[in-house]
């Protein structure tokens, strides 16, 4: 549609980080809260102050940004609509194939066990695809190990396409795959080899040990909190490394001044998790980059939930000066 790719990319990464940040099967915001020590549904909670105003002014900002965008030309609309009914052979597409998806959200309303739901959507999606499609088990497992590959389809020789709309369609369809993953996989393991030498020479803890002693306010700590987070996951390439080494920095300082452990677990997500993606040699961001197709820092100005979720943190910070909005504490019950 000739629209803008990085105001594309902003959008459909805010919208997945909002939807990360609220999900009960999100791997970060399991571990953010595993690593806090806070309740995973109360961490999810106390999310939502920051990250439901911040996808109001996502909305806003998009819709800004959207209104001064041109479309396509008609001709591009034209392929559009040729690929659209190319798909449509190709696919049996019916509302019953939505149900993976359903299950998954089902499961995260009810509480169920993230793993349980997880393998049952796959699976649920494995036998809906041999009824529906007519793959064969074995491409569905090759697909798994290699990515998808559109001749997997029977169909396709059947679909007669021009050159142009086989080659979008490829484009679209073939890719994934456990072996698509090497990458990311290996600078994760550099990540936590990387941070394995930082705890053992104890060089950080020095530098930080300094820090600690100053953080005498609420405000500080959290800011504190914020700041070595991004640092961490800026040094390590993965945030939920810098979670556990966050934890056992600042625990002593949340516990002196009765902070509920869901104020870390969201201060470590608005620094570490939000930032990931925008730094180019973080997994995230490297993932991010290569399945959109747009350089980490060309779409980076335009992800604002993102950007709007860790000025709203940052204010959250600072307001128990004056108030406790947003501030949770220990009470005698929590």
């Amino acid at each position: 549609m000739d629209v803008s790719l990085p105001v594309t990319a902003g959008a459909v990464i805010s919208g997945a980080y909002f939807g990360d940040k609220l999900s009960p099967l999100s791997d970060t915001t399991n571990m953010a809260a595993i690593a806090a020590g806070a309740d995973l549904y109360q961490s999810i909670r106390n999310m939502l102050y920051t990250a439901l105003p911040a996808f109001v002014i996502a909305c806003c900002g998009f819709y800004a940004l959207g209104s001064h965008l041109h479309g396509g030309t008609g001709a591009q609309m034209t392929a559009i609509a040729v690929m659209k009914s190319a798909l449509s052979q190709l696919f049996w597409l019916n509302p019953l194939l939505l149900s993976p998806a359903l299950l998954v959200f089902v499961g995260a309303i009810k509480k169920w066990d993230s793993v349980i739901v997880l393998v049952a959507s796959a699976l649920s999606s494995i036998v809906l695809a041999v009824l529906f499609q007519d793959i064969t088990l074995t491409d569905i497992i090759s697909a798994a190990i290699n990515g998808f590959k559109s001749d997997m389809l029977p169909g396709l020789q059947a679909v007669m396409l021009d050159e142009a709309t086989a080659r979008n369609i490829n484009v679209l369809l073939n890719r994934g795959g456990m072996y698509s993953m090497t990458g990311p996989i290996v600078v994760m393991l550099c990540a936590f080899m990387f941070a394995s030498a930082l705890d053992v020479s104890g060089a950080l803890a020095v530098i930080l040990r300094k820090l600690v002693k100053k953080l005498n306010t609420i405000t500080r700590t959290v800011l504190a909190t914020i700041c070595t987070s991004s640092l961490l996951v800026a040094c390590t390439g993965n945030a939920v490394i810098s979670f556990f080494i966050v934890k056992s920095m600042y625990d002593p300082c949340y516990k002196e001044k009765n902070l509920h452990m869901v104020n870390m677990s969201r201060a470590m997500e608005s620094g570490a998790t939000l930032l990931e993606g925008l730094f180019p040699w973080t997994i995230s961001g490297m993932f991010m980059a290569k399945t959109l197709g747009v350089a980490t820092l060309d779409y980076a100005p335009y992800v604002l939930f993102n950007l709007s979720c860790l000025v709203i943190a940052i204010i959250f910070a600072i307001i128990p000066r004056w108030t406790g909005f947003g501030t949770r504490y220990v009470t005698a019950s929590a």
